[in-house]
C-alpha cells in the first residue's frame, strides 16, 4: 500500500502513532483537570458544619457579607479565609487569635527565620494557617 520504502512507511506510521497517543494523552488530562476543577468547586462551595458557624455567629466572628446569621446559618468553605482576614490584623496577637479561633488550633510549628505558624481546622478542610512573628508574637499572614 505505501509506495516508500519500508523505512519511511514505518516513519510515518510511527509518527502517526504518536501524534494519536499524545493527542489521546493530552485529552484525558483536560477532562481529568475540568472534572477536578468543578468538583473543587463543589466541594468549596458546601457550608461548613453547622456547629461551627453557630459558634462563630454566636460570638459575632462572620461579618454580615458573608452570612447574615439567622435562621440557618450558612457559611461556605471557601469563605473560611476571608472569615479569618477580617478579624486578624498585623497587630493582632497569638493570645488574641487564640481567644478567638484556639478551639479550632490543630497545631503549631517553628519555622526557620524567626516565624511560626499554627493550622485552624473548622470542621474539615481547608485548612487556615496562621503565621506569626516569634519576637513579638503577632501575626504576619493569614493563608
Amino acid at each position: 500500500m505505501c509506495t516508500l520504502n519500508k523505512i519511511r512507511c514505518a516513519i510515518w506510521g510511527c509518527g502517526f502513532l504518536a501524534v494519536f497517543f499524545l493527542g489521546s494523552y493530552l485529552w484525558l488530562i483536560t477532562d481529568y483537570e475540568v472534572k477536578r476543577k468543578k468538583h473543587q468547586e463543589d466541594y468549596l462551595n458546601t457550608p461548613i458544619p453547622s456547629y461551627v458557624a453557630e459558634d462563630l455567629c454566636s460570638r459575632g466572628l462572620v461579618p454580615k457579607y458573608i452570612s447574615e446569621c439567622t435562621g440557618v446559618i450558612f457559611i461556605r468553605r471557601r469563605d473560611i479565609l476571608e472569615l479569618f482576614q477580617s478579624q486578624l490584623s498585623q497587630q493582632t496577637t497569638y493570645d488574641e487569635v487564640t481567644q478567638l479561633f484556639g478551639q479550632y488550633e490543630q497545631f503549631c510549628h517553628i519555622r526557620d527565620g524567626g516565624t511560626f505558624y499554627c493550622l485552624y481546622k473548622l470542621g474539615s478542610p481547608p485548612y487556615i494557617s496562621v503565621e506569626y512573628d516569634m519576637s513579638n508574637q503577632t501575626v504576619k499572614a493569614v493563608n
